[in-house]
């Protein structure tokens, strides 16, 4: 069995550490560096004062866990160990080689005068001893939990946005925090305003005065002690803050400061502006100039989001324990730096928590609002050849869940943490061990989960002596067994053991097909068969339980699949186009009624309910944004599919291959250029002028059509689409605790799992063929 990957530069921690040596040649347990450690006993790395040509310079000190005293630890990556080797130095004589990436990252780190101590993991264990390298790995959570701060070390910087990627995020962050405490109700602790910009600091004090005995409450004016006697700093309100609450104590009096960078001519556009209150004005004077951004800013920092996610630190899979159980983690790139928190609030595709922070990825550039950000994509798209194509929207995604787990494991919001669930947001991630893709995300069940059979799983599964296979198989045996019988909440669920799986035939593996490859990227599946409400999931009760190497679950067998046709990446819809008429011409799918009924099931089995281009998130009640979104889909199609006739007439089935040659000639007509001598071999010449005076074909919404696809037509004339791998005689069926149908393929007395499918008719509890009733011929499928 075989399980490569080329990414060895972003191996486990296992390999991460193995790569280590020592210059002189000499055996490391030779070496006074690594003397064997006490039980629960760890290594903590002393990096001494230098600077510049300096030569990096170490020390090793062993100390127990339970009291290991101040430490940061740093999570990165190992990187190529055969290109680049750096040498640093363990006393005067002892040299070790490290890669470039931890070099640079040592010399980032090194101050001037003072030592610093560190975790690292390539340091702090001894490469030679396979004992100690299992017992640090088990213990790993554990160090990171306890480090007073975990920097997140991406390497050295390399785009020229980065500088005001970091300020923004700062900028945002701080304003935010701003609002929180001027917005809180009065009460007696004074809030100051601290500035160099004695211009604005007085704009804003005469603003206040104009409001005179307004802006602040009589109980709160009894405690205040003296008007501003520094022009730096103005005092702007009197809040209701609990003792200790982002203030410090000064001569017994609490209260609060608040340091921001003005920006001038908002502040003087708020000072001749007729607002009602003081407190308006404050919120809109104290506004960075970060805080509104223009096209050509947000394109910029999406290039400088792009540099930072496409970082092969985030594809590291024992990043996401490193930065989620950490107290504290500080995102460095170079020479910038900022709190991950801080990043994530600003740039993930989540809200943040608490403060009402300004999001660039959701606010200005409204990448999830299709209409409103494609103006501004278009632009991203159509950069200067020598700027690369940004992709940061699936990259960034691992980012934000991380932010989103870190922030829901500090609020205690996760008890209920499964592997499965970690697996369904994570399972994407690579390790040079095959292993650690499921080793690296145990320690976050220990860490937070209560529940009885995540903890005992959890506490046996890591084990080094046990091969792939078995640390898959038990994996996936695990997810089966505790995957609940009965859903409790609407949410969709990324735990189930089938969603895991992909097809791929040509894959060596001796894998049962329902035990997922996790080394296998998952592609873009999840778009393509997007379960926003699953319904279906629960009309067989959960029944599953694994026999050696099947999987036997509760389910039924609905129908076979007679066509099956790729309708690979086609964003001009010649595929679609072509196959709805063939639809007509032999009057398939007449289950679903009448022309209208049959024409809107293609279209919406084409999309799989999921025209992400039609719908404008912006609120309201998802189900009816839903409705909308596939309403104006229909229409879109019918009218397009209305214009083509209009258009090609009786030469429509030449469409697919005439099209893209016209409009090509319709360009290249302008500036003068001869017709191809290929197109004028099979068409006359006539048919070509006629094409060239007709209209362009009609503009299609935006939506996964890009995504490789089937589309499927069943034996009982369902419309459906699946991944590539589906072929005639397949069967579809409904799975017990899935929100999809399944293809599956039979082979002797068992099936083997092709993917997850889309078919118009069985998505929805109230389609007819559920109402019809078929729960007589639920029974056991054996998967294998």
């Amino acid at each position: 069995m075989s399980f490569e990957n080329s990414d060895d530069d972003l191996g486990g921690k296992k390999n991460d550490v193995a790569a280590i040596s020592l210059v002189s040649g000499q055996a490391e347990s030779d070496t006074p560096l690594y003397q064997p450690l006490d039980d629960r006993y760890i290594r903590l790395l002393k990096l001494l004062p230098g600077s510049g040509p300096d030569p990096i310079q170490i020390q090793l000190q062993s100390v127990p866990l339970e009291d290991p005293g101040p430490y940061t630890a740093l999570s990165y990556v190992w990187g190529d160990a055969e290109i680049d080797r750096r040498t640093i130095y363990s006393g005067d004589t002892e040299q070790l080689s490290v890669t470039a990436n931890l070099f640079h990252a040592l010399c980032r780190f090194r101050d001037v005068s003072e030592t610093r101590t560190w975790w690292i993991d390539a340091l702090c264990i001894d490469q030679s001893s396979i004992s100690e390298r299992n017992q640090q790995v088990r213990m790993m959570l554990e160090i990171y939990t306890k480090a007073e701060e975990t920097v997140m070390w991406l390497g050295e910087d390399g785009d020229p946005n980065l500088e005001m990627l970091f300020k923004v995020a700062k900028a945002r962050h701080e304003y935010a925090r701003s609002k929180h405490i001027i917005e809180l109700p009065g009460g007696k602790t004074p809030v100051y305003l601290y500035s160099n910009d004695l211009e604005s600091m007085k704009i804003v004090a005469n603003v206040r005065d104009r409001y005179a005995s307004r802006w602040v409450s009589e109980d709160a004016r009894r405690h205040y002690v003296s008007p501003d006697s520094d022009p730096k700093m103005v005092t702007v309100a009197y809040r209701d803050l609990e003792t200790g609450e982002m203030g410090e104590t000064h001569g017994g009096l609490e209260y609060v400061i608040l340091a921001l960078d003005f920006d001038k001519s908002r502040v003087q556009r708020a000072e001749k502006e007729s607002l009602p209150d003081f407190c308006t004005f404050l919120l809109e004077a104290i506004k960075p100039a970060e805080f509104d951004l223009t096209d050509a800013q947000c394109i910029g920092l999406l290039h400088g989001l792009d540099y930072i996610a496409s970082r092969p630190y985030w594809r590291r899979t024992w990043v996401i324990q490193e930065a989620i159980v950490s107290e504290k983690a500080t995102l460095v790139c170079g020479k910038y730096e900022i709190d991950f928190d801080v990043f994530c609030t600003v740039y993930g595709y989540g809200r943040a928590i608490g403060l009402d922070v300004k999001n660039v990825v959701l606010d200005d550039v409204r990448i999830f609002d299709v209409r409103s950000s494609l103006k501004m994509l278009m632009q991203v798209m159509t950069q200067p050849p020598d700027q690369k194509p940004i992709n940061f929207m699936s990259l960034l995604e691992t980012i934000s869940h991380i932010g989103f787990y870190r922030a829901r494991g500090q609020s205690k919001q996760m008890r209920d943490l499964t592997l499965g669930r970690l697996m369904g947001v994570f399972g994407g991630q690579l390790a040079t061990d095959p292993r650690d893709l499921i080793f690296s995300l145990v320690g976050l069940l220990r860490h937070f989960s209560e529940l009885p059979s995540q903890l005992h799983w959890a506490k046996t599964s890591i084990d080094y002596s046990l091969d792939v296979q078995a640390v898959f198989k038990n994996a996936a045996k695990h997810i089966v067994d505790s995957y609940p019988k009965h859903r409790i909440d609407n949410q969709p669920r990324r735990d189930y053991i089938l969603s895991f799986v992909k097809f791929d035939p040509s894959k060596d593996t001796s894998l049962p097909s329902w035990i997922p490859d996790w080394t296998s990227n998952r592609g873009a599946s999840n778009v393509l068969f997007a379960e926003d409400e699953p319904q279906i999931d629960t009309l067989i009760e959960y029944d599953a339980n694994v026999q050696d190497d099947n999987l036997v679950l509760s389910g039924h067998i609905v129908d076979t699949v007679t066509m099956s046709i790729n309708i690979g990446q086609d964003e001009n819809f010649y595929n679609e186009v072509d196959l709805y008429n063939i639809v007509v011409e032999q009057n398939l799918g007449t289950r679903y009624g009448s022309q209208d009924a049959r024409f809107e099931a293609f279209w919406r089995a084409i999309v799989a309910d999921n025209p992400i281009g039609m719908r404008v998130i912006n609120g309201g009640d998802f189900a009816s944004l839903k409705l909308e979104s596939l309403r104006s889909w229909i229409t879109l199609c019918s009218e397009n599919c209305q214009k083509l006739q209009q258009i090609w007439p009786h030469r429509l089935k030449f469409r697919r291959t005439l099209g893209p040659m016209i409009a090509d000639m319709k360009e290249k007509n302008k500036q003068g250029e001869s017709l191809p001598q290929i197109l004028l071999d099979y068409v006359p010449m006539e048919t070509i002028e006629e094409l060239l005076k007709q209209e362009n074909d009609p503009v299609w919404s935006p939506t996964e059509a890009g995504v490789p696809k089937q589309f499927i037509i069943t034996e009982h004339g369902f419309f459906g689409t699946g991944l590539p791998g589906v072929e005639v005689g397949d069967v579809v069926a409904i799975l017990a605790g899935s929100g999809n149908p399944w293809y599956l393929r039979k082979k002797g007395e068992h099936y083997i799992v092709i993917g997850r499918g889309w078919i118009h008719g069985l998505m929805y509890r109230d389609d007819e063929y559920h109402r019809r009733g078929w729960r007589d011929k639920v029974e056991a499928i054996r998967l294998r």
